[in-house]
């Protein structure tokens, strides 16, 4: 008890380190609620759907550069080579 009589006395000797000291521990603990918080909200708590394992992600990646060539050279209605294999009679070459 006697300790915290002494630590109250130094902290109204010096009102500003024990401002300093309360403002860390009240950001302190804010971002601890705020981190916990977000981390059950998205992480810890299921989801309210019936099957959630069964939900997907779709999304459309960026195409590689030579996309477009290799589109042509292998479509019907591209005026390129139809797809073929490695050994391809007309002597068409693959990409």
């Amino acid at each position: 008890m006697n300790d915290l009589k002494f630590a109250f006395r130094q902290l109204l000797k010096n009102p500003g380190f024990a401002a300093v000291a309360v403002l860390t521990l009240a950001l302190g603990i804010g971002a601890t609620t705020t981190v916990f918080s977000i981390v059950d909200g998205v992480v810890l708590k299921p989801l309210h759907y019936e099957q959630p394992g069964q939900l997907v992600q779709v999304w459309e990646a960026a195409a590689p550069a030579n996309a477009t060539r290799f589109r042509r050279a292998h479509s019907s209605t591209g005026g390129g080579t139809a797809p073929c294999s490695k050994t391809c009679p007309s002597g068409a070459r693959p990409i």
